[in-house]
């Protein structure tokens, strides 16, 4: 039994450094970032930090860039959902660094979410400046991706910074104009 268990185990770590060297030619490596995106996407909570850093790990050495801001983006959600904030901006900030703007399959949407979540970590510390940059990059990268609701979304957002910062005509602009374009 007790070598049973040492098989096991043996086999377990054997997967999971295939994972890591990317045994399998990166076809599991796609499915399981696919499938936390989905999970995200889904607004499950995602704390299988591990999972993550060996998917970063991985698309760090044989990722395009937007594979490695994709991970990056989604260790970073796993940070957040975990609670570890000032991480979890860090790594956003790093997943916004690997975006290539100027090509032409920039994954805009992506950056989008990323300025979006870092903003909302920026509203839960209480830095509505911050906050407002972000959602005006959130903002811009959407209409560059073609997601008209995520743009309008992301700018009507900065009313709750324009609220903290007790700009009360810039709360109303924001939405009579986010009203208009809804």
């Amino acid at each position: 039994m007790a070598d049973m268990k040492k098989v096991s185990s043996f086999i377990l770590w054997l997967m999971t450094f295939c994972l890591l060297l990317g045994c399998n030619g990166g076809q599991e490596q796609h499915r399981l970032l696919a499938d936390l995106e989905r999970r995200d996407s889904a607004r499950e909570s995602i704390t299988n930090d591990s999972l993550a850093e060996a998917l970063v790990t991985y698309f760090d050495h044989h990722g395009s860039r937007n594979e490695r801001m994709r991970s990056k983006y989604i260790l970073g959600r796993t940070y957040f959902f975990l609670g570890e904030l000032p991480h979890a901006l860090e790594t956003l900030y790093e997943a916004a660094d690997c975006a290539d703007t100027t090509a032409a399959d920039c994954d805009f949407i992506t950056l989008s979410n990323i300025h979006k979540q870092s903003a909302s970590i920026f509203y839960e510390q209480v830095q509505p400046r911050s906050q407002l940059k972000e959602l005006r990059l959130a903002e811009y990268y959407a209409w560059k991706g073609g997601d008209t609701l995520k743009a309008i979304n992301s700018f009507s957002l900065q009313a709750s910074a324009y609220d903290y910062l007790k700009m009360h005509d810039s709360i109303i602009a924001v939405v009579e104009k986010a009203t208009d374009w809804y």
